[in-house]
Order: structure tokens, then C-alpha cells, then sequence
């Protein structure tokens, strides 16, 4: 946010009635969050994982969303099997996915990761569900919201458009991180509300870095800058 002076994103594309709304992002993009910081010795390698979660009712999105990616990148022979379990007294199934792939990136002196979901004609691509506005935003009652429903394209209500306009102002920067360190094409969102899938959207690396970041050149110019602050926070974090 320094970097680009507390800039909006650019909602292009939307209706006018979603043009006059703010173009600031979400708070949960500023939220401090955790990481663990490992080092081998003093000026050694450093590596950082994400911190674990918190036990609270957000995980059920966030477990839905691994078994719902197993569900949209296997055969359905072998989710039936892995998933679809008759004995209730039966282990519930491991979410850790079995044969990942990764490409990786190194930018100066750090080295990332990104987990590959899918591939189409040569193109490398991530697999997103996304719940819909109600259940997000009512996530300790997402049972009762189920009857929220995406109806239409365009509008205010609940529609598709609105999906979009939720992921300008909270998804498209991390979604974009993802894309580019794994040298991307863009992702595929698959909309929800824990019950029922009501569509797919693709969306290329290429729109979501030209709304959060004004294009591609000055998306690279942001990732180039915030790798450099992270490796000087982290030197002197591991002196």
C-alpha cells in the first residue's frame, strides 16, 4: 500500500451503479497476519511459513475449498473414493493432496513457491472456489445463508457482478501474488455457497494486475520493490 500511495483499484469494466461505490480495499487486506520465521544460523538461509489457523468457523470455507479443488481437478472415480465415505465412523479423509507441482521463483535473493492446480493447452492456471456474499459475510451462520443464490449478470443485488466487485476489493491481490510467482495465466473462480456451485469465471493475471495495480509494467514494479523491503526486513531480523 506505501508503495503505491494508498491507491484504489480500478473497477473498469463494472456497471455505473457499481462505479460510484468506493474503490478502497477491504480491511482484511491490511490485517496483520502470522508467519514463522526460521533461520539455520545468523546470516544463513531464512524460510517463512504461514502461520497455522485459528479454530474459528472460517475454516469450514477454507476445508470446503480443498475437497471442492480435489473435486474440479480429479476423475470422479477417485474423489467418490476418497470422499464419499459410507461408514460415518470411518476417519474422515486426509485434505493433503498427494503428487503437487510447484514452480518457483527467485527475485534477488528470495525464493517462492506456487502450487499448480491445473494446465489447459499450455497454459498454467489456478483453481478458485469462492463463496458467495452471504455466506462470507455471515460466516458463523453460513448453514442458514444457504438460501442466498446468484440470480443474474449485473446489478446490485445478488449477482455476478457484484462477485467481481467483492474480488477487486479482496481477492484480486493476493489471487495475482499466487498467478505471478507460479508464472500464470490467471485463475478459474468457481462460485458457491457451501450447497451448490453456480458458475465459473476465468480471469487472467493480466485484468486483475491492470485493476490493483494500474497494468502489468507497474505490477512488476510493485513485486520487485515489496521482495526488496521484505529481504531488508528480514537481514535485520537475522543478524
Amino acid at each position: 500500500f506505501a508503495i503505491s500511495q494508498h491507491r484504489g483499484f480500478d473497477p473498469k469494466g463494472l456497471t455505473k451503479s457499481f462505479l460510484k461505490r468506493r474503490r478502497t480495499f477491504s480491511p482484511s487486506t491490511r490485517w496483520p497476519t502470522v508467519v514463522y520465521l526460521r533461520v539455520n544460523e545468523p546470516g544463513d538461509a531464512w524460510s517463512l511459513t504461514a502461520g497455522g489457523d485459528d479454530g474459528n468457523d472460517e475454516n469450514v470455507l477454507l476445508d470446503l475449498g480443498l475437497t471442492m479443488e480435489y473435486q474440479l481437478t480429479t476423475p470422479k472415480s477417485t474423489f467418490d473414493a476418497r470422499f464419499l465415505q459410507k461408514d460415518e465412523e470411518a476417519d474422515p479423509p486426509d485434505l493433503e493432496k498427494e503428487g503437487l507441482a510447484y514452480r518457483f521463483l527467485k527475485v534477488g535473493r528470495t525464493m517462492m513457491r506456487s502450487q499448480l492446480d491445473a494446465i489447459h493447452r499450455g497454459e498454467v492456471f489456478d483453481v478458485k472456489t469462492r463463496a458467495v456474499f452471504d455466506i462470507r459475510h455471515n460466516i458463523t451462520d453460513y448453514e442458514n445463508q444457504r438460501k442466498y443464490r446468484i440470480t443474474r449478470i449485473l446489478g446490485q443485488g445478488p449477482s455476478y457482478e457484484l462477485e467481481i466487485y467483492e474480488m477487486m476489493r479482496n481477492a484480486f491481490m493476493k489471487y495475482g501474488l499466487q498467478a505471478k510467482i507460479g508464472r500464470m495465466d490467471g485463475v478459474i473462480v468457481a462460485y458457491h455457497n457451501t450447497a451448490e456451485i453456480f458458475g465459473f469465471q476465468y480471469i487472467p493475471l493480466e485484468d486483475m494486475e491492470r485493476c490493483i495495480y494500474g497494468g502489468m509494467e507497474a505490477a512488476d514494479v510493485a513485486f520487485d520493490l515489496s521482495i526488496q523491503m521484505l529481504e531488508k526486513i528480514m537481514d535485520l531480523l537475522t543478524k
